[in-house]
């Protein structure tokens, strides 16, 4: 007996422009989704095979996510740097990769895998220095690639 809002019909129509009332739609995210995978492991592991220290910046539960996914452990980072207090001396679940603070992190750190990616800007003002002394950032959305 609950009458129904308008904006329910908008919403369905708006999905169905999308397509996402079809299977190929999601068929071809899920082909995307393994695609990104194997371009960020070939990425990760050509650097670690020429001997390039690499870590993780941004411990969230998105890119915690995404290791997990992807499989990365401390074979490939070496450790997570994180600014909230309450993560530092921890570990990432199921990873196993150590969380330090990102107090004098980045020292001697070829390449910074940027989870927090969303914050890129401010993080990339934050950490000049690391910057200036030649480190890059991988960014992993949408497409991996370096910055700057």
């Amino acid at each position: 007996n609950n009458k129904i809002n308008p904006s329910v019909n908008e919403f369905v129509k708006l999905e169905k422009m999308m397509g996402l009332d079809q299977f190929e739609t999601f068929k071809r995210f899920g082909e995307s989704v393994i695609e990104h995978k194997s371009e960020i492991l070939k990425l990760l592991n050509q650097l670690k095979s020429e001997g390039k220290k690499i870590v993780a910046y941004g411990m969230s539960g998105r890119g915690n996510t995404l290791l997990n996914y992807w499989k990365v452990d401390t074979e490939i980072i070496d450790y997570g740097i994180d600014a909230s207090p309450e993560r530092y001396d921890r570990y990432v679940p199921g990873m196993h990769i150590p969380i330090k603070s990102p107090e004098n992190s980045l020292v001697d750190v070829d390449y910074a895998l940027l989870l927090a990616w969303i914050f890129k800007d401010d993080i990339m003002k934050k950490e000049s220095d690391f910057i200036k002394n030649g480190g890059k950032f991988i960014i992993p959305m949408p497409k991996p690639h370096f910055e700057p």
